[in-house]
């Protein structure tokens, strides 16, 4: 517990809130400011406490933490004021006198360092002044347009009479959000709403597929508001969708860079085969199959098997060999004098010739065709194309999967008041993944007919221009903020009650009583991979271990009860520890039949024991230190086994999160999920106790 001095501390409020006497809290307060642990206060300490236990000790622990962090911050705001210059005398009684800390923070709004706001930005423009004016009914602005031509500034941003008008607005409706009467109202009503959600218009086929599309002609695209969520959702599909969609993730966004490479290889080809034409020193015209075939056909064709035209035409198929042409011709000048005679010879008769419009026309016949950069510039952007449909369709059987999951959903709505926990959580859940819309519904009418009735008087000169401000301060900033506070609220309350949960869980688990003094042979159950079986003597020590099926012909599944029967009698085992994974129930009717069958004379039996993190014990680092001549399956059936042995040893070796008892528990806050669960954990050890032998 933090060191803080007791004299901040209210232990009367505590004992009242927690209905305990005052003089107990005071001294395990006083204990735990020195360092004591809850154990140990609970068993050695029964005398100052007045006999409280582990439950009471923790629940005051807790509310002394939150008791002093609402001092904490109480200080620190009252210093912030103060350094403004703005702190009264009775602004400070209202903050040292505030017991929650969502009325300090109301109280400390108005002064609060403003981020840039429309306000903010009609401050900055001068208009503050003018503001305060309108509240006030300031003679000089009874006519409010005749006032407000007089800070007409186009230097300033104040074109127009109607942008003075919108600052003010701004200022005025800044001013009304910050009223505590206002939010504490806005906040009483809205709690009377109800929470409403609707399933999510999908956007699928806009915007990603744009995206993509304009990937190829620009080397990077900002994305817009309506495509950043589209974007964040093909990343997150990437890593479910196939290796092949996955791969292209990098390639897409290189697309257009290959693309502007293609035109300027081609442009090189080009001027290379001119080039080469001209001196008639290079083996071939250019890299295009057709030519070099039309070319041996019509002088020589005989000649035409030493042009060895393969690797011209796999230029089709494969991008790579446009780049490497360049090496390929002059690697192919250093074939025999006999082949560079035999090839020039049919470039003389048949000779290529490129215009300038990147075709090749051929003097045999005169026809022309298309260059082979253009060609796998093609072959590109079909890839491309079915790289796009691949990931569309990826992210739409994501998408289908995860409505189905929220179609019960799609047109919800429940009181506030009454929304039991599960379901916030379920609903947040569907909200993060944009399935989801999720909304407070309330009465907007009643808000504003009652925030009008209270902070404007009809006689007010501007009445109208100031109900004006009032209403666009309630849909543009009371009503939004005090939504987002109540989601946060609820959410806080279903978080609590789910860690709640996890720790009882947790705790009866934990306290699962042991069966001492009795060999056991653990079956880890599984159908295709067959199932795990480890015999362990009383202290969990491995006896032996073997595989067995519950699948399979006759035959097999036969020789794998008598192997069953086998290893209970040779260890002379006295209880049959499954698994309750994959493959349980059918591992228990072969158990069963084979206890009736060919252990009838044995006094044996059989029990189902919960698997959950026996996977992460098989893989952690306890669990290769302690067997480390075996492997993970072999580690998993012998966690199996010593939790029927000996629950609390071997559990505790396991992070309390991956044992999976809880509701909800991967939407719940991982320290606060991690910190309850430890403390069940040492409450649970310290109740058995510990052998320092072991």
């Amino acid at each position: 517990m933090e060191n803080t001095p007791a004299s901040i501390t209210d232990f009367a409020s505590i004992a009242r809130a927690l209905n305990l006497p005052e003089r107990g809290v005071r001294a395990a307060v006083d204990l735990l400011d020195e360092g004591n642990t809850v154990p140990f206060i609970t068993r050695y300490r029964k005398d100052r406490t007045g006999g409280l236990d582990e439950e009471q000790i923790r629940h005051i622990h807790d509310a002394v933490t939150l008791q002093r962090q609402l001092t904490e911050r109480k200080q620190k705001i009252l210093k912030s004021i103060q350094s403004q210059e703005k702190l009264t005398d009775e602004l400070k009684e209202q903050i040292l006198a505030a017991t929650t800390n969502k009325a300090l923070e109301d109280l400390y709004l108005p002064f609060k360092p403003r981020k840039q706001s429309l306000a903010n930005i009609a401050r900055q423009r001068g208009l503050e002044p003018v503001a305060r004016d309108v509240l006030s009914a300031n003679p000089v602005a009874n006519d409010l347009q005749t006032y407000f031509q007089q800070f007409v500034n186009e230097e300033a941003g104040l074109a127009t009479v109607r942008d003075v008008e919108t600052g003010v607005q701004h200022l005025v409706a800044e001013y009304f959000a910050e009223l505590v009467d206002l939010r504490d109202l806005a906040r009483k009503q809205m709690w009377e709403g109800r929470l409403h959600s609707k399933k999510v218009a999908t956007t699928d086929e806009d915007g990603p597929e744009d995206a993509d599309e304009q990937d190829q002609t620009e080397p990077a695209i900002a994305s817009t508001p309506d495509d950043s969520d589209e974007s964040s959702e093909d990343v997150a599909v990437s890593a479910d969708a196939s290796s092949e969609v996955a791969s292209t993730a990098d390639t897409s966004t290189e697309s257009s860079t290959d693309d502007a490479a293609d035109a300027e290889s081609s442009n090189e080809l080009s001027t290379q085969d001119t080039a080469s034409e001209a001196a008639d020193s290079s083996p071939s015209t250019d890299n295009n199959p057709t030519e070099s075939s039309e070319s041996g056909d019509t002088s020589a064709p005989t000649d035409n098997t030493t042009s060895s035209p393969e690797p011209a035409s796999t230029t089709e198929t494969n991008p790579s060999d446009e780049t490497n042409s360049s090496g390929d011709e002059s690697g192919s000048t250093s074939k025999s004098s006999n082949q560079e005679a035999e090839i020039t010879m049919v470039r003389t008769e048949s000779k290529a010739v490129t215009d300038a419009k990147g075709t090749v026309t051929s003097a045999a016949d005169g026809t022309k065709s298309k260059k082979a950069g253009k060609t796998v510039a093609q072959t590109k952007a079909d890839l491309a194309r079915q790289r796009r449909e691949m990931r569309r369709e990826a992210r739409h059987r994501k998408r289908q999967k995860l409505e189905q999951s929220f179609k019960d959903y799609f047109d919800f709505s429940e009181q506030l008041k009454k929304l039991p926990h599960h379901r916030i959580l379920a609903l947040n859940r569907g909200d993060r993944s944009k399935v989801l819309r999720v909304r407070i519904e309330f009465d907007s009418n009643k808000l504003r007919a009652d925030a009008e009735a209270k902070l404007v008087n009809d006689s007010h000169v501007h009445a109208g221009f100031l109900k004006q401000c009032l209403a666009d301060a309630l849909s543009r900033l009371v009503a939004p903020a005090i939504d987002r506070e109540i989601r946060r609220e609820l959410t806080d309350k279903a978080e609590s009650h789910a860690v709640t949960v996890f720790a009882q869980n947790l705790r009866k688990l934990l306290l699962q009583p042991p069966l001492k003094g009795r060999r056991v042979l653990a079956i880890d159950p599984g159908f295709k991979s067959g199932c795990k079986i480890v015999a362990l003597d009383e202290f969990g020590n491995v006896l032996d271990h073997c595989l067995v099926h519950v699948i399979g012909s006759a035959a097999r599944v036969d020789e794998s009860r008598a192997r069953l029967a086998e290893e209970v009698r040779r260890h002379n085992i006295g209880v049959i520890a499954i698994g309750n994974g994959t493959a349980s129930r059918e591992t228990e009717q072969m158990v069963a039949q084979t206890i009736n069958e060919s252990l009838a004379d044995r006094e044996i039996g059989y029990l189902i024991v919960n698997e959950a993190g026996a996977s992460v014990y098989s893989t952690s680092p306890i669990g290769r230190e302690e067997l480390p001549k075996h492997d993970a399956t072999v580690r998993g059936a012998v966690s199996i086994g010593r939790r029927t042995i000996d629950p609390l040893s071997e559990l505790v070796k396991i992070d309390p999160a991956n044992i999976g008892v809880g509701l909800y528990q991967h939407d719940v806050k991982a320290k606060h999920l991690q910190d309850s669960l430890d403390t069940v954990v040492e409450s649970c050890v310290n109740y058995v106790g510990v052998d320092v032998n072991s």
